[in-house]
Protein backbone atom coordinates (compact mmCIF):
# COMPACT_ATOMS: atom_id res chain seq x y z
CA UNK A 1 0.00 0.00 0.00
CA UNK A 2 2.96 2.41 -0.21
CA UNK A 3 2.33 5.60 -2.19
CA UNK A 4 4.29 6.55 -5.29
CA UNK A 5 6.62 9.53 -5.21
CA UNK A 6 4.63 11.56 -7.73
CA UNK A 7 1.44 11.31 -5.65
CA UNK A 8 2.49 13.11 -2.49
CA UNK A 9 0.93 16.13 -0.84
CA UNK A 10 3.42 18.96 -1.17
CA UNK A 11 2.41 21.31 1.65
CA UNK A 12 4.34 22.52 4.66
CA UNK A 13 3.18 19.60 6.82
CA UNK A 14 5.10 17.21 4.58
CA UNK A 15 8.53 18.79 5.04
CA UNK A 16 10.95 18.28 7.88
CA UNK A 17 12.69 21.20 9.62
CA UNK A 18 15.81 20.55 7.53
CA UNK A 19 13.77 20.60 4.34
CA UNK A 20 12.31 24.01 5.18
CA UNK A 21 15.83 25.39 5.56
CA UNK A 22 16.91 24.24 2.12
CA UNK A 23 14.77 22.88 -0.70
CA UNK A 24 17.95 21.50 -2.23
CA UNK A 25 18.20 18.96 0.59
CA UNK A 26 14.76 17.43 -0.13
CA UNK A 27 15.24 13.72 -0.73
CA UNK A 28 13.01 11.10 -2.30
CA UNK A 29 12.55 9.42 1.11
CA UNK A 30 11.51 12.65 2.83
CA UNK A 31 8.76 13.27 0.26
CA UNK A 32 6.84 10.19 1.31
CA UNK A 33 5.06 11.76 4.33
CA UNK A 34 1.45 12.44 3.38
CA UNK A 35 -1.05 13.97 5.77
CA UNK A 36 -4.82 14.29 5.61
CA UNK A 37 -6.03 17.15 7.76
CA UNK A 38 -9.25 18.95 8.54
CA UNK A 39 -11.73 20.18 11.11
CA UNK A 40 -14.77 18.66 12.89
CA UNK A 41 -17.75 20.94 13.46
CA UNK A 42 -21.09 20.60 15.19
CA UNK A 43 -19.83 23.43 17.20
CA UNK A 44 -16.06 22.95 17.08
CA UNK A 45 -15.53 19.43 18.49
CA UNK A 46 -12.59 19.14 20.86
CA UNK A 47 -10.98 15.82 21.82
CA UNK A 48 -13.20 13.93 19.36
CA UNK A 49 -12.02 10.67 17.81
CA UNK A 50 -11.23 10.76 14.09
CA UNK A 51 -11.02 7.46 12.21
CA UNK A 52 -9.87 7.08 8.62
CA UNK A 53 -8.89 3.83 6.92
CA UNK A 54 -6.92 2.09 9.69
CA UNK A 55 -5.67 5.30 11.31
CA UNK A 56 -7.00 7.12 14.39
CA UNK A 57 -6.31 10.50 15.97
CA UNK A 58 -7.98 13.10 18.22
CA UNK A 59 -9.11 16.63 17.43
CA UNK A 60 -7.47 19.52 19.26
CA UNK A 61 -9.39 22.11 21.29
CA UNK A 62 -10.45 23.89 18.09
CA UNK A 63 -11.68 20.77 16.29
CA UNK A 64 -8.63 20.45 14.05
CA UNK A 65 -6.92 17.14 13.32
CA UNK A 66 -4.21 15.59 11.13
CA UNK A 67 -3.60 11.95 10.16
CA UNK A 68 -0.49 10.46 8.58
CA UNK A 69 -1.74 8.50 5.55
CA UNK A 70 1.66 7.89 3.99
CA UNK A 71 1.09 4.15 3.80
CA UNK A 72 -1.92 4.35 1.47
CA UNK A 73 -2.47 4.83 -2.23
CA UNK A 74 -3.91 8.21 -3.21
CA UNK A 75 -6.91 6.50 -4.84
CA UNK A 76 -7.64 4.68 -1.55
CA UNK A 77 -7.46 7.94 0.37
CA UNK A 78 -9.71 9.84 -2.03
CA UNK A 79 -12.34 7.08 -2.04
CA UNK A 80 -12.34 6.75 1.75
CA UNK A 81 -14.89 7.83 4.36
CA UNK A 82 -13.83 9.72 7.49
CA UNK A 83 -15.67 9.14 10.78
CA UNK A 84 -15.78 11.53 13.78
CA UNK A 85 -17.40 10.72 17.11
CA UNK A 86 -17.23 11.61 20.79
CA UNK A 87 -15.49 14.67 22.15
CA UNK A 88 -17.01 17.88 23.46
CA UNK A 89 -19.00 20.50 21.54
CA UNK A 90 -17.25 23.78 22.43
CA UNK A 91 -20.48 25.74 21.94
CA UNK A 92 -22.56 23.84 24.49
CA UNK A 93 -19.80 22.38 26.65
CA UNK A 94 -21.50 18.98 26.43
CA UNK A 95 -20.45 15.64 24.98
CA UNK A 96 -21.15 15.24 21.28
CA UNK A 97 -23.82 12.65 20.52
CA UNK A 98 -23.92 10.78 17.25
CA UNK A 99 -21.35 10.37 14.51
CA UNK A 100 -20.17 12.47 11.58
CA UNK A 101 -19.32 10.74 8.30
CA UNK A 102 -17.46 12.60 5.56
CA UNK A 103 -16.45 11.50 2.04
CA UNK A 104 -12.91 12.49 1.05
CA UNK A 105 -12.54 14.38 -2.24
CA UNK A 106 -8.95 15.54 -2.46
CA UNK A 107 -5.97 14.68 -0.27
CA UNK A 108 -4.65 18.20 -0.90
CA UNK A 109 -7.73 19.91 0.55
CA UNK A 110 -8.67 20.35 4.21
CA UNK A 111 -11.60 18.10 5.16
CA UNK A 112 -14.61 19.78 6.79
CA UNK A 113 -16.73 17.25 8.71
CA UNK A 114 -20.22 18.35 9.85
CA UNK A 115 -23.64 16.71 10.33
CA UNK A 116 -24.46 17.90 6.80
CA UNK A 117 -21.63 15.77 5.38
CA UNK A 118 -23.29 12.86 7.16
CA UNK A 119 -26.40 13.51 5.05
CA UNK A 120 -24.23 13.46 1.92
CA UNK A 121 -22.74 10.13 3.06
CA UNK A 122 -26.26 8.72 3.58
CA UNK A 123 -27.23 9.87 0.09
CA UNK A 124 -24.25 7.99 -1.33
CA UNK A 125 -25.32 4.86 0.58
CA UNK A 126 -29.08 5.00 0.18
CA UNK A 127 -29.48 6.68 -3.21
CA UNK A 128 -26.29 5.45 -4.86
CA UNK A 129 -25.23 9.01 -5.67
CA UNK A 130 -21.68 10.10 -6.41
CA UNK A 131 -19.83 12.31 -3.93
CA UNK A 132 -20.33 15.36 -6.15
CA UNK A 133 -24.04 14.70 -6.64
CA UNK A 134 -24.66 14.07 -2.94
CA UNK A 135 -22.97 17.34 -1.96
CA UNK A 136 -24.93 19.14 -4.66
CA UNK A 137 -28.21 17.79 -3.26
CA UNK A 138 -27.32 18.79 0.30
CA UNK A 139 -26.29 22.29 -0.85
CA UNK A 140 -29.69 22.68 -2.55
CA UNK A 141 -31.38 21.50 0.65
CA UNK A 142 -29.56 24.14 2.72
CA UNK A 143 -29.68 26.80 -0.04
CA UNK A 144 -25.95 27.55 -0.01
CA UNK A 145 -23.22 27.20 -2.66
CA UNK A 146 -21.92 23.63 -2.85
CA UNK A 147 -18.38 24.70 -2.02
CA UNK A 148 -19.66 26.24 1.22
CA UNK A 149 -20.23 22.73 2.61
CA UNK A 150 -16.48 22.15 2.33
CA UNK A 151 -15.58 25.35 4.19
CA UNK A 152 -15.40 26.28 7.87
CA UNK A 153 -18.76 28.04 8.07
CA UNK A 154 -18.16 29.14 11.68
CA UNK A 155 -15.03 31.04 10.62
CA UNK A 156 -17.14 32.81 7.98
CA UNK A 157 -19.25 34.24 10.83
CA UNK A 158 -16.13 36.11 11.97
CA UNK A 159 -14.31 37.15 8.82
CA UNK A 160 -16.83 36.62 6.00
CA UNK A 161 -18.80 39.22 4.10
CA UNK A 162 -22.56 39.65 4.63
CA UNK A 163 -23.43 37.04 2.00
CA UNK A 164 -21.06 34.51 3.55
CA UNK A 165 -22.41 35.24 7.03
CA UNK A 166 -25.94 34.68 5.78
CA UNK A 167 -24.91 31.33 4.28
CA UNK A 168 -23.14 30.50 7.54
CA UNK A 169 -26.35 31.06 9.52
CA UNK A 170 -28.33 28.93 7.06
CA UNK A 171 -25.75 26.18 7.53
CA UNK A 172 -25.85 26.45 11.32
CA UNK A 173 -29.66 26.31 11.30
CA UNK A 174 -29.76 23.16 9.17
CA UNK A 175 -27.04 21.49 11.22
CA UNK A 176 -29.04 22.27 14.36
CA UNK A 177 -32.28 20.93 12.86
CA UNK A 178 -30.67 17.70 11.74
CA UNK A 179 -28.44 17.07 14.76
CA UNK A 180 -30.99 17.92 17.47
CA UNK A 181 -33.84 16.07 15.77
CA UNK A 182 -31.78 12.90 15.42
CA UNK A 183 -30.59 13.16 19.03
CA UNK A 184 -34.24 13.38 20.12
CA UNK A 185 -35.18 10.38 17.96
CA UNK A 186 -32.31 8.33 19.39
CA UNK A 187 -33.44 9.17 22.91
CA UNK A 188 -37.04 8.32 22.03
CA UNK A 189 -36.06 4.76 21.03
CA UNK A 190 -33.38 4.61 23.76
CA UNK A 191 -30.60 3.80 21.30
CA UNK A 192 -27.86 6.39 20.66
CA UNK A 193 -26.20 3.97 18.24
CA UNK A 194 -29.03 4.55 15.73
CA UNK A 195 -27.85 8.02 14.73
CA UNK A 196 -26.54 6.94 11.32
CA UNK A 197 -29.56 4.72 10.71
CA UNK A 198 -31.84 7.71 11.32
CA UNK A 199 -29.72 9.72 8.89
CA UNK A 200 -30.33 7.04 6.25
CA UNK A 201 -34.08 7.01 7.02
CA UNK A 202 -34.23 10.80 6.71
CA UNK A 203 -32.57 10.61 3.28
CA UNK A 204 -35.00 7.96 2.08
CA UNK A 205 -37.99 10.00 3.29
CA UNK A 206 -36.59 13.15 1.69
CA UNK A 207 -36.05 11.34 -1.62
CA UNK A 208 -39.56 9.86 -1.65
CA UNK A 209 -41.05 13.34 -1.18
CA UNK A 210 -38.74 15.22 -3.56
CA UNK A 211 -41.54 15.88 -6.07
CA UNK A 212 -43.38 17.80 -3.34
CA UNK A 213 -40.48 20.25 -2.87
CA UNK A 214 -40.44 19.27 0.79
CA UNK A 215 -37.87 20.84 3.10
CA UNK A 216 -35.60 19.30 5.71
CA UNK A 217 -37.63 20.87 8.50
CA UNK A 218 -40.91 19.49 7.19
CA UNK A 219 -39.51 15.95 7.33
CA UNK A 220 -37.88 16.32 10.73
CA UNK A 221 -40.85 18.09 12.35
CA UNK A 222 -42.88 14.93 11.90
CA UNK A 223 -41.16 11.59 12.62
CA UNK A 224 -44.25 9.97 11.09
CA UNK A 225 -42.50 10.77 7.79
CA UNK A 226 -39.55 8.62 8.90
CA UNK A 227 -41.48 5.87 10.70
CA UNK A 228 -42.28 3.87 7.50
CA UNK A 229 -38.54 3.24 7.06
CA UNK A 230 -38.07 2.24 10.71
CA UNK A 231 -37.56 -1.51 10.59
CA UNK A 232 -37.81 -2.28 14.29
CA UNK A 233 -40.49 -3.43 16.74
CA UNK A 234 -43.85 -1.65 17.03
CA UNK A 235 -43.15 -0.37 20.53
CA UNK A 236 -39.96 1.40 19.39
CA UNK A 237 -41.80 2.80 16.38
CA UNK A 238 -44.46 4.22 18.73
CA UNK A 239 -41.74 5.83 20.84
CA UNK A 240 -40.29 7.37 17.69
CA UNK A 241 -43.65 8.85 16.74
CA UNK A 242 -44.01 10.15 20.32
CA UNK A 243 -40.96 12.35 19.70
CA UNK A 244 -42.82 14.40 17.08
CA UNK A 245 -43.92 17.19 19.40
CA UNK A 246 -40.36 17.66 20.68
CA UNK A 247 -38.78 17.80 17.21
CA UNK A 248 -41.51 20.19 16.02
CA UNK A 249 -40.95 22.61 18.91
CA UNK A 250 -37.15 22.50 18.53
CA UNK A 251 -37.28 23.19 14.80
CA UNK A 252 -39.77 26.02 15.26
CA UNK A 253 -37.28 27.68 17.63
CA UNK A 254 -34.50 27.25 15.06
CA UNK A 255 -36.65 28.60 12.23
CA UNK A 256 -37.23 31.81 14.20
CA UNK A 257 -33.57 32.73 13.67
CA UNK A 258 -33.80 35.22 10.80
CA UNK A 259 -30.48 35.29 8.97
CA UNK A 260 -31.23 38.53 7.11
CA UNK A 261 -32.31 40.33 10.27
CA UNK A 262 -29.26 38.97 12.06
CA UNK A 263 -26.90 40.18 9.34
CA UNK A 264 -28.53 43.59 8.90
CA UNK A 265 -27.41 44.78 12.35
CA UNK A 266 -25.89 48.26 11.95
CA UNK A 267 -23.73 47.88 15.02
CA UNK A 268 -19.96 47.92 14.69
CA UNK A 269 -19.62 46.26 18.12
CA UNK A 270 -21.97 43.38 17.27
CA UNK A 271 -20.15 40.06 17.66
CA UNK A 272 -21.85 37.78 15.12
CA UNK A 273 -20.02 34.66 16.24
CA UNK A 274 -20.74 35.07 19.97
CA UNK A 275 -24.38 36.04 19.47
CA UNK A 276 -25.03 33.04 17.23
CA UNK A 277 -23.09 30.84 19.66
CA UNK A 278 -25.42 31.86 22.50
CA UNK A 279 -28.54 31.24 20.39
CA UNK A 280 -27.27 27.75 19.54
CA UNK A 281 -26.49 27.10 23.19
CA UNK A 282 -30.01 28.17 24.24
CA UNK A 283 -31.66 25.93 21.63
CA UNK A 284 -29.47 23.03 22.72
CA UNK A 285 -30.58 23.61 26.32
CA UNK A 286 -34.26 23.40 25.30
CA UNK A 287 -33.55 20.29 23.24
CA UNK A 288 -31.86 18.66 26.23
CA UNK A 289 -34.99 19.18 28.33
CA UNK A 290 -37.11 17.39 25.74
CA UNK A 291 -34.58 14.57 25.52
CA UNK A 292 -34.78 14.03 29.30
CA UNK A 293 -38.56 13.58 29.06
CA UNK A 294 -38.24 11.10 26.19
CA UNK A 295 -35.67 9.11 28.15
CA UNK A 296 -37.97 8.98 31.21
CA UNK A 297 -40.96 7.93 29.05
CA UNK A 298 -43.81 9.31 31.20
CA UNK A 299 -47.32 8.04 30.59
CA UNK A 300 -48.35 11.22 28.75
CA UNK A 301 -45.26 12.34 26.82
CA UNK A 302 -47.02 15.17 24.97
CA UNK A 303 -48.28 16.77 28.20
CA UNK A 304 -44.81 16.54 29.72
CA UNK A 305 -43.22 18.15 26.66
CA UNK A 306 -45.94 20.81 26.61
CA UNK A 307 -45.12 21.57 30.25
CA UNK A 308 -41.46 22.11 29.37
CA UNK A 309 -42.52 24.38 26.52
CA UNK A 310 -44.52 26.48 29.02
CA UNK A 311 -41.56 26.65 31.40
CA UNK A 312 -39.32 27.83 28.58
CA UNK A 313 -41.93 30.37 27.57
CA UNK A 314 -42.19 31.73 31.10
CA UNK A 315 -38.42 32.21 31.04
CA UNK A 316 -38.80 34.34 27.92
CA UNK A 317 -38.02 31.73 25.27
CA UNK A 318 -34.64 30.97 23.72
CA UNK A 319 -33.80 34.66 23.17
CA UNK A 320 -33.92 35.27 26.92
CA UNK A 321 -32.22 31.95 27.68
CA UNK A 322 -29.35 33.06 25.45
CA UNK A 323 -28.79 35.96 27.86
CA UNK A 324 -28.61 33.54 30.79
CA UNK A 325 -26.18 31.07 29.27
CA UNK A 326 -22.46 31.20 29.84
CA UNK A 327 -19.67 29.98 27.60
CA UNK A 328 -17.88 28.87 30.77
CA UNK A 329 -20.58 26.41 31.83
CA UNK A 330 -21.84 23.28 30.08
CA UNK A 331 -25.49 23.21 29.11
CA UNK A 332 -26.14 20.10 31.17
CA UNK A 333 -24.81 21.80 34.30
CA UNK A 334 -26.78 24.96 33.56
CA UNK A 335 -29.90 22.95 32.78
CA UNK A 336 -29.67 21.13 36.10
CA UNK A 337 -29.41 24.48 37.87
CA UNK A 338 -32.18 26.19 35.91
CA UNK A 339 -34.56 23.23 36.01
CA UNK A 340 -33.83 21.76 39.42
CA UNK A 341 -36.76 20.03 41.12
CA UNK A 342 -37.40 23.12 43.26
CA UNK A 343 -37.38 25.37 40.20
CA UNK A 344 -39.64 22.99 38.29
CA UNK A 345 -42.15 23.02 41.17
CA UNK A 346 -42.23 26.81 41.09
CA UNK A 347 -42.71 26.94 37.34
CA UNK A 348 -45.40 24.28 37.41
CA UNK A 349 -47.27 26.02 40.22
CA UNK A 350 -47.38 29.21 38.14
CA UNK A 351 -48.46 27.33 35.03
CA UNK A 352 -51.25 25.66 37.01
CA UNK A 353 -52.57 29.10 38.01
CA UNK A 354 -52.78 30.11 34.37
CA UNK A 355 -54.35 26.75 33.52
CA UNK A 356 -57.11 27.25 36.07
CA UNK A 357 -57.81 30.72 34.76
CA UNK A 358 -57.67 29.47 31.18
CA UNK A 359 -54.90 31.99 30.58
CA UNK A 360 -51.96 30.18 29.04
CA UNK A 361 -49.95 30.05 25.82
CA UNK A 362 -50.59 33.25 23.89
CA UNK A 363 -52.59 34.59 26.82
CA UNK A 364 -49.54 34.45 29.07
CA UNK A 365 -47.71 36.43 26.41
CA UNK A 366 -50.56 38.93 26.30
CA UNK A 367 -50.55 39.38 30.08
CA UNK A 368 -46.80 39.90 30.23
CA UNK A 369 -46.95 42.33 27.29
CA UNK A 370 -49.73 44.19 29.07
CA UNK A 371 -47.71 44.37 32.28
CA UNK A 372 -44.63 45.55 30.42
CA UNK A 373 -46.70 48.42 29.01
CA UNK A 374 -47.66 49.64 32.48
CA UNK A 375 -45.62 51.55 34.99
CA UNK A 376 -44.42 49.70 38.08
CA UNK A 377 -45.90 49.12 40.53
CA UNK A 378 -48.81 47.62 38.58
CA UNK A 379 -52.17 49.31 39.17
CA UNK A 380 -54.44 46.41 40.20
CA UNK A 381 -57.67 48.06 39.04
CA UNK A 382 -56.31 48.96 35.62
CA UNK A 383 -54.70 45.55 35.18
CA UNK A 384 -57.92 43.74 36.22
CA UNK A 385 -60.08 45.84 33.88
CA UNK A 386 -57.83 45.25 30.89
CA UNK A 387 -57.64 41.49 31.51
CA UNK A 388 -61.43 41.27 31.83
CA UNK A 389 -61.96 43.35 28.70
CA UNK A 390 -59.53 41.21 26.71
CA UNK A 391 -61.01 37.90 27.87
CA UNK A 392 -64.61 39.16 27.96
CA UNK A 393 -65.34 37.78 31.41
CA UNK A 394 -64.96 38.83 35.03
CA UNK A 395 -62.23 37.96 37.48
CA UNK A 396 -62.03 38.49 41.21
CA UNK A 397 -59.22 40.56 42.69
CA UNK A 398 -58.12 37.34 44.32
CA UNK A 399 -57.63 35.80 40.86
CA UNK A 400 -55.82 38.87 39.57
CA UNK A 401 -53.62 39.04 42.68
CA UNK A 402 -52.70 35.39 42.22
CA UNK A 403 -51.57 36.12 38.65
CA UNK A 404 -49.45 39.09 39.72
CA UNK A 405 -48.11 37.22 42.74
CA UNK A 406 -47.11 34.16 40.74
CA UNK A 407 -45.44 36.16 37.96
CA UNK A 408 -43.55 38.16 40.59
CA UNK A 409 -42.43 34.87 42.13
CA UNK A 410 -40.95 33.82 38.80
CA UNK A 411 -39.26 37.19 38.47
CA UNK A 412 -37.67 36.93 41.90
CA UNK A 413 -36.44 33.37 41.45
CA UNK A 414 -34.90 33.94 38.03
CA UNK A 415 -31.14 33.32 37.87
CA UNK A 416 -29.13 36.52 37.59
CA UNK A 417 -28.55 37.06 33.84
CA UNK A 418 -25.55 38.57 32.11
CA UNK A 419 -27.93 41.19 30.69
CA UNK A 420 -31.20 42.54 32.13
CA UNK A 421 -34.26 40.49 31.22
CA UNK A 422 -37.04 42.73 29.92
CA UNK A 423 -39.84 40.24 30.25
CA UNK A 424 -40.40 40.50 34.02
CA UNK A 425 -39.19 44.05 34.69
CA UNK A 426 -42.58 45.42 35.83
CA UNK A 427 -42.71 42.78 38.57
CA UNK A 428 -39.23 43.24 39.98
CA UNK A 429 -39.03 44.59 43.51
Amino acid sequence: NSSTNDEVLLNEDNFTEDEEESDENVTEKELKSIYLSGIAIDGYLSNATVEFLNETTQTDENGSWKIDVSGYQIEDIESGILKVYGGVDKTTGDSYEGAIMTPIFDVNRSVVATPLTTIAYSMMRELNLSKDDSYSRVAQMVDVPEDFLRSDHLAKMIDGNDSEREDSIKTIKHILMFQKSLEVMCDAVNNDAMFLEFSDMFVRAFEDHKDENITMSEILKDPNQIAPYFEFDDESRDYLIDSSMATKLIIEEIEMIDEKEFIDRNDSDFDYFTEMDLKVKAIDLVSHQYEVVLQERPEDINSSIDLIHDRIYLLGGTDELAKLTSSEESNIEFSEQLFSNDQKDEFDRVINVFDKLEIRGAEIEWIIDLANGMEAPIDRDSFKNQVEEHLEREFSFEDIDSILFEIENISNMMPIPKEPLDIFDPFRV
